[in-house]
């Protein structure tokens, strides 16, 4: 049976409708599927990125934990784990509160975390940065700088903290603090005024000593341009200073005046350091000293410096100024003038050595006595403008001339002094030789006896390091050395055999009595103590008085030793010569008890090392 036209269409319309059924399950299924792709690519992404954001934790340099809504510990990185000593392990789940945070802030930061958790209801962004004490696994606290932020994933929240450890910069502020301390303590504090000068020539800070020396107060003069407190005529020299410091010039030292509040002037020395960042000038910090004492003591050395210049003018006694670094002539004055025949404007500016010092007296040897601290009068031949010289006692003193250390130099001619001085050392001489002439005549068996002590004693003297004039002493002593045995019957002097003890005393006479002739003649030498202690013996052993050690003076320690040589290695009345090896191993045996360790060495090297023998010479 066929189907009627109202069955027909109720088949057509169900069947429309089960198409578009159909197409709209295609459709979801198709939605479906992809939405379901897009999951998937979402969930390898998240898992491909996983390992990145633990990385990222963990290289973070801050602490890095979050907590959910109750308080517990969801993340922890490496550097919580640093930071606070738990492992993390430990602390994932734990209350935060009782993990990190000190006992007295607990109660606190639970409010906190109520607050925040009703926040995050309402659905309210919010971040928090505060400094707060963190607390340690050992029970030690440490500042820290904490910064808290609200994250949602899907339907859940929770709290992020990221901290930072503030202990060294904490530290670090408080040197900083303490330096800073020091420095205005310091500043202020200094005896030498301070200021400090900005790129712009503006004054931006004084201490305390600058601003009572100037009658400022620290309003006014701060701000000021630092030209405005100069003297007029130095503004210029300031501004030129303040420029090469602005072009890269180091610390500059120089003297100015600065002008107080009422106006008065204040000389100074200001040493000036520049400070630059990036190589530009950011200010000048200048430390500036009162000189105003020594500007009145400069003064007062130029009107001194005056009075001497006209002093020495028409002082009649030829004098010189010369400057003790370098012997330049500074000034000379008309007696020096006429004295030598140089002019003044030949002179000055020129060196002693070059014009007037003979050349045997070299320039080292001049500054070594212009420069000693204790200046001592030298004899010294000057030459003169005709080409012959004078001797001349210079007379040297210290003293300030055009603000150096200068030398003054007086010359007295003493030719004719010396001349005849001269004459009578030759006449001492003569005198001496005479002396010794006799009392050898009387005793021919010790014949040049004398003369040669006087040799071997003036080559000991040489090998010691003695000055001529000591060594000149020696050779006197010597050669009269044994004057006193002129009192002594020759007989006891020339007898062969041996002498009695009565006769050895009278010979033992001998240096007393050559004393008691010679003690009231006036040598330039100590020649009647040499005399007299020729036999002394440094252990006290000695005749006639029985002296020991530095009692002895030095010349008579060397004639002793000078004697003793020459007596043993010489032939006597009594007796063949030792010879040279018995008379250096005597006194090698006393050296250091009986003789002088010096004078010993100096013998024995001169015969051992040296080859020093006697020229058996007669007395002079």
């Amino acid at each position: 049976m066929s189907p009627s036209p109202e069955q027909m269409y109720q088949l057509q319309q169900e069947n429309q409708r089960l198409r578009s059924v159909l197409q709209q399950a295609h459709r979801s299924t198709k939605q479906h599927e992809h939405a379901l792709k897009i999951a998937k690519q979402s969930k390898r992404s998240l898992l491909a990125s996983l390992p990145m954001y633990e990385a990222m934790l963990d290289a973070a340099l801050d602490s890095i934990i979050s907590i959910n809504l109750f308080g517990e510990i969801i993340e922890y990185n490496a550097m919580a784990e640093q930071m606070f000593g738990y492992s993390r392990e430990y602390a994932l789940g734990k209350a935060l509160h009782n993990l990190i945070i000190p006992p007295d802030m607990r109660a606190k930061h639970l409010q906190g975390l109520q607050h925040w958790q009703q926040r995050s209801l309402q659905n309210v962004p919010f971040s928090v940065r505060m400094e707060t004490i963190g607390l340690h696994a050992d029970g030690s606290i440490f500042p820290v700088e904490l910064s808290i932020t609200k994250v949602q994933r899907a339907d859940t929240f929770f709290f992020t903290g990221f901290i930072r450890d503030l202990t060294e910069h904490k530290r670090s502020a408080q040197l900083l603090a303490k330096s800073e301390e020091k420095y205005h303590h310091l500043f202020n504090n200094a005896a030498d005024m301070i200021h400090v000068v900005g790129a712009d020539g503006c004054i931006l800070d004084a201490n305390a000593t600058e601003l009572q020396a100037l009658g400022y107060d620290r309003n006014t003069l701060i701000g000021k341009p630092l030209l405005e407190i100069i003297a007029p005529e130095l503004q210029s020299k300031t501004s030129t200073i303040l420029q090469a410091l602005d072009e890269g010039q180091h610390t500059i030292r120089y003297e100015s005046i600065l002008i107080s509040a009422s106006g008065q002037r204040l000389p100074v020395e200001v040493r000036a350091t520049p400070q630059r960042q990036d190589g530009k000038l950011t200010q000048i910090t200048a430390v500036i000293r009162d000189i105003t004492e020594r500007k009145q003591a400069e003064e007062k050395l130029k009107e001194k410096e005056l009075r001497l210049r006209t002093f020495i003018a028409v002082n009649p006694v030829p004098t010189l100024i010369s400057r003790k670094c370098d012997g330049i002539i500074q000034y000379v004055n008309a007696a020096l003038e006429n004295l030598l025949g140089f002019s003044q404007e030949i002179l000055i500016g020129h060196k002693v050595t070059e014009i007037l010092v003979s050349p045997e007296l070299r320039e080292e040897r001049w500054l070594a006595l212009t420069q000693a601290n204790a200046l001592e009068d030298q004899v010294i031949d000057v030459k003169k403008s005709d080409g012959n010289s004078i001797q001349s006692l210079v007379s040297l003193a210290n003293l300030e001339f055009d603000n150096e250390p200068s030398v003054m130099a007086t010359l007295s001619d003493i030719t004719e002094r010396m001349q005849l001085t001269a004459q009578l050392s030759q006449s001492l001489e003569a005198t001496i030789q005479v002396i010794a002439r006799v009392e050898e005549a009387r005793d021919p068996y010790t014949a040049g006896h004398q003369s040669r002590v006087a040799e071997l004693s003036c080559e000991i003297g040489l090998a010691m390091g003695l000055d001529s004039k000591l060594v000149e002493g020696l050779h006197w002593g010597g050669m009269i050395h044994d004057i006193g045995k002129i009192h002594l019957p020759s007989e006891i002097l020339s007898k062969p055999t041996k002498l009695t003890t009565l006769e050895y005393d009278l010979i033992k006479e001998h240096a007393q009595i050559g004393y008691q002739i010679l003690e009231n003649i006036k040598f330039p030498w100590p020649i009647a103590d040499i005399i007299h202690q020729h036999h002394e013996r440094l252990d006290g052993s000695g005749y006639p008085q029985a002296l020991r050690g530095e009692q002895i003076c030095l010349q008579a320690r060397i004639v002793a030793v000078a004697d003793v040589v020459e007596a043993m290695a010489s032939h006597r009345p009594y007796r063949p010569g030792l010879g040279i090896k018995k008379a250096l191993a005597e006194i090698s045996r006393g050296r250091g008890e009986v003789y002088d360790s010096q004078v010993v060495d100096c013998c024995l090297a001169l015969f051992t090392e040296k080859q020093f023998s006697f020229t058996n010479v007669q007395p002079r």
